[in-house]
């Protein structure tokens, strides 16, 4: 799926970028009412390069809930910012409405429980 055209913005420091900024660059009026169930950012934000860090839910048989967080790198340095929308087969997936929230990786240790063979 092909990136959409960055949004004319003045260039920032990755320290200077708000979630106001990241709102503004991947929102677009044009496709609110198009259908589409995956978020395709732009490949950069205020001259920023930008990639998806993590994508959930959604589109058939993936629930309602969706969220993606997306990467936002200046040199060795990065800052996330998590997206979170609704899925409903008949609109394909709503992102308006919750502005991203920037957050944090962190790793955690998952225990699982299997049945013995």
């Amino acid at each position: 799926m092909a990136k959409k055209k960055p949004k004319k913005m003045d260039a920032v420091t990755l320290a200077a970028l708000t979630p106001a900024m990241v709102e503004e660059a991947v929102t677009s009026p044009e496709e609110e009412d198009e259908y589409c169930d995956w978020f395709v950012p732009p490949e950069r934000i205020c001259g920023l390069e930008v990639e998806v860090a993590h994508q959930e839910g959604g589109g058939e048989g993936g629930g309602s809930h969706v969220e993606v967080i997306v990467e936002i790198k200046e040199g060795e340095k990065s800052r996330f910012f998590r997206k979170i929308g609704y899925y409903a087969s008949f609109v394909g997936t709503e992102w308006s409405g919750n502005p991203p929230t920037e957050v944090f990786p962190k790793q955690v240790t998952v225990t699982q429980y299997e049945a013995k063979k």
